[in-house]
C-alpha cells in the first residue's frame, strides 16, 4: 500500500504579511587591507612598536603573513644593533629586505613601510 502526500492546502490570502516578509543578515568579515576603487582612496596605519619590545614586533610582524620562522635571529640582531646605537645600519637593514620579500598581506609599500616604522621603533628610533 502507497500513500501519496500531498502539500496541505492553503487559501492565497490566508498568509498573514509577516510570513511573507524575508529579512536576510549578511556578516561580512575582511582580513587584510582593502581599498575600495576611485579617487582620494587612502589608508593610514598605525604601528606601535616600543623601544626592546619583542612582543609587539613579532605580533605586528605577524599580521604581515610572516612566520616564527621568518624571524630567527632577527631579535639577536636587532638588540645587537641597539647596544651598538648603529640605527638601521647593518644587519637591520638587512633584515629589512628579507622581511619586505616575505610579507604576504597587503600592497608591498604598505608592508615595506610598515616593517621599516615597526624595527625603527623596536630599536629605539621613532
Amino acid at each position: 500500500m502507497t500513500a501519496a502526500l500531498s502539500p496541505p492546502s492553503v487559501a492565497p490570502n490566508s498568509l498573514s504579511r509577516q510570513n511573507h516578509k524575508l529579512t536576510q543578515i549578511f556578516n561580512t568579515h575582511i582580513a587584510g587591507n582593502v581599498a575600495n576603487g576611485g579617487n582620494g582612496v587612502s589608508q593610514q596605519m598605525t604601528v606601535n612598536v616600543g623601544a626592546g619590545d619583542w612582543e609587539a614586533l613579532r605580533h605586528y610582524l605577524h599580521s604581515l603573513g610572516l612566520q616564527d620562522s621568518d624571524l630567527v635571529g632577527l631579535r639577536a640582531d636587532l638588540d645587537g644593533a641597539r647596544s651598538q646605537e648603529a640605527g638601521m645600519v647593518g644587519k637591520p637593514s638587512t633584515w629589512f629586505g628579507k622581511l619586505c620579500s616575505k610579507a604576504v598581506n597587503g600592497a608591498a609599500e604598505v608592508a615595506a613601510a610598515g616593517i621599516a616604522k615597526a624595527i625603527a621603533g623596536y630599536l629605539g628610533l621613532s
